[in-house]
């Protein structure tokens, strides 16, 4: 009787016949009364071992099977679907190695770069950052010649110190090598590297780079120099912004109703003058920016207005929870703290939703999202339901820690259970966030 073998997913590999045997993969199926098995089942045993090493890949490879490539030095698996090996370990050299596969991965030791192969060719490796022979990003090794006196500004650097940049590269239609920005953990120096080889992105780095810093307290602005942060090509530096020298004003007076040496920002466009006075400005301040009108310890005491609009829906408040809960999530005056999960199918203790974005936030500064959570008690604000609804449909907590659902019998239901009412019909029987009308019953 020919023996039938199976892989994992029951397929049929191969059928070996009495007294014979059959090779997949590089091993040796042996069939049923073969003469001499011994011999054979121990070398596979062998292969199996050693994932069939040798210069060249075994015959009719299974899917997912391993094999260590001796000639690369490279382990390999065989893909579904694949008519090849793809490399699984990281080349590590100064030269690209022999492996040649697209997404192969070296680790070129010289400039300290990890490479990935884009195209399957010999010369298809490029640097990780970004995959591409216009764009990437490298760390270049500069040599100290000058440092710059404040300890602020030489981060501990000293002359002669190899300091490590990092360099974002553009390369040029003619492939020359331009530099448009470089990170730098110190105000330093460096001497011309000159035009020899291997030394491309250096040199673009002193031709296109110039700042001013301090040595033996005298400051000047020489080629190839770079200040800490932020360089940018053509001699634009970015260390941080001064707000005193935005408009003239003071920083202090940004948010202050009373500006030292003039109108501060928040009389001229935010806070507008007494209501019919001259002066009145009718310019409306849109965009996505945000503005802070004050902080902790300086706050306004009244503020009045016609009306307020909130591009959010709902009125909530921080309350302190047990744990950290995700929008959505229904909960109740219960627990260790003030507020915990609902788990039980209509919870009169249930108290409101867990909001991510309130219209207006009470209690604002008692803790953080983590600990102190925004808790909706009235308006629309998404929520966790399970099941399906219909749009008017009275909601309550299920048994699932967190979650609503809709309650059948409006009839029978205690009013105190009701966390709010169906804004969508809602068709699938899994957890979904939907808008839901809370605090109405």
């Amino acid at each position: 009787m020919p023996y039938t073998v199976n892989n994992t997913r029951g397929s049929i590999v191969s059928t070996v016949n009495d007294g014979t045997t059959a090779s997949i993969g590089g091993i040796t199926l042996i069939g049923k009364n073969f003469t001499g098995y011994g011999e054979t089942i121990a070398e596979d045993f062998i292969k199996l071992l050693e994932n069939n090493a040798n210069t060249s890949a075994p015959s009719d490879p299974q899917e997912g099977q391993l094999w260590w490539d001796t000639t690369n030095q490279s382990l390999k698996a065989r893909l579904s679907g694949s008519t090849g090996w793809h490399p699984l370990t990281v080349h590590v050299g100064a030269t690209y190695p022999h492996a040649t596969t697209t997404g192969s991965l070296w680790y070129n030791t010289s400039t300290k770069q990890l490479n990935v192969n884009v195209d399957g060719t010999a010369t298809g490796y490029k640097q990780f950052a970004s995959a591409s022979d216009k764009s990437y990003t490298q760390v270049v090794e500069l040599t100290a010649t000058h440092v710059d006196d404040a300890s602020a500004n030489n981060n501990g650097y000293v002359v002669s110190d190899k300091i490590q940049v990092i360099a974002e590269i553009l390369q040029t239609k003619a492939g020359a090598v331009e530099v448009a920005r470089v990170v730098s953990p110190a105000h330093f120096r460096f001497a011309d590297p000159g035009s020899g080889t291997g030394v491309k992105v250096e040199k673009a780095i002193f031709d296109g780079f110039t700042a001013a810093i301090t040595v033996s307290s005298s400051t000047s602005t020489q080629t190839g120099t770079l200040i800490h942060g932020v360089n940018t090509w053509d001699s634009l530096q970015s260390e941080g912004v001064n707000a005193d020298q935005l408009g003239g004003h003071s920083a202090s007076a940004f948010l202050r109703l009373t500006a030292t040496g003039g109108t501060s920002i928040v009389q001229q466009h935010i806070v507008p003058p007494a209501h019919g006075s001259a002066g009145a400005s009718s310019t409306a301040q849109q965009g996505s920016a945000s503005i802070d009108l004050g902080g902790d310890g300086k706050f306004f005491r009244n503020v009045y207005a016609q009306a307020m609009i909130a591009q959010y829906g709902d009125i909530a408040e921080r309350y302190e929870a047990d744990e950290e809960y995700d929008c959505g999530t229904v909960v109740a005056l219960a627990g260790d703290k003030e507020v915990t999960q609902t788990t039980e199918f209509k919870d009169t203790k249930v108290f409101g939703v867990v909001s991510q974005k309130p219209g207006l936030k009470l209690n604002a500064l008692a803790g953080d999202d983590a600990t102190h959570p925004y808790i909706a008690y009235q308006g629309r604000v998404l929520t966790k339901v399970i099941g399906s609804v219909s749009k008017g449909d009275r909601i309550v907590s299920s048994s699932l820690p967190g979650v609503a659902q809709l309650v059948e019998d409006e009839n029978n239901v205690d009013y105190r259970a009701v966390i709010g009412r169906s804004l969508v019909d809602k068709t699938s029987e899994e957890v979904e966030l939907i808008p839901i009308a809370i605090g109405v019953k």
